[in-house]
């Protein structure tokens, strides 16, 4: 994930609209802390043309509509030692609802080296998950002891081991940008960039 370098915190947020109208005030805001969630509250009203108070109290409302979730850093994996990734789907075993009961999901998507943790509507898949480790000697340990000790629980159904040079797009920007600017008119259906003319 060379995308981020280092020295430099970026901070991401997560936006879930509820029916909640939002000014044009709140939009800019919005399209102002996806470019960079540091931003002060000063900044944001010299953008927008308001008090610091006015841009206080928009990011207050937005941050208590939990249109704003939280603020994150995003870290670079590469530098922080981190290489492999795999994606696995899995299929969760009846035994191992029977023994742990519907907590052993819970239990499961607290697991460190799970990134991303997906339930999945499909007969032979129920969960999809992204895993990283440092190296491919840590991921392939780890899938050793998960496919032996804990087979009766968990069949990985498939997988597929990447490094860090694979991610391709890792944020969700491009689609809050489109919301928010999207947000309050008529609904259109998305469409792939690659459209043939």
């Amino acid at each position: 994930m060379g995308v981020y370098k280092a020295g430099v915190v970026f901070l991401n947020f997560y936006i879930h609209f509820h029916g909640m109208k939002l000014t044009d005030n709140d939009k800019k805001t919005l399209r102002i802390l996806l470019n960079d969630a540091r931003t002060s509250d000063a900044e944001i009203a010299r953008q927008l043309k308001v008090t610091t108070q006015a841009a206080r109290k928009i990011r207050q409302k937005l941050e208590n509509e939990k249109i704003i979730r939280r603020y994150a850093a995003i870290l670079d994996y590469e530098k922080l030692g981190v290489h492999a990734f795999a994606v696995a789907m899995m299929r969760s075993t009846p035994e191992a609802i029977e023994k742990f009961g519907l907590d052993v999901i819970q239990k499961t998507s607290k697991d460190p080296s799970i990134i991303s943790f997906f339930r999945i509507p499909r007969g032979d898949i129920t969960h999809i998950a992204l895993f990283g480790f440092r190296d491919l000697t840590e991921l392939d340990n780890y899938f050793h002891i998960l496919q032996t000790k804990f087979a009766r629980y968990v069949e990985i159904r498939r997988i597929y081991v990447f490094s860090n040079k694979s991610f391709l797009k890792q944020s969700a920007m491009g689609l809050f940008e489109k919301i928010i600017e999207e947000f309050g008119k008529d609904k259109f259906l998305p469409k792939p960039v690659f459209e043939e003319k």
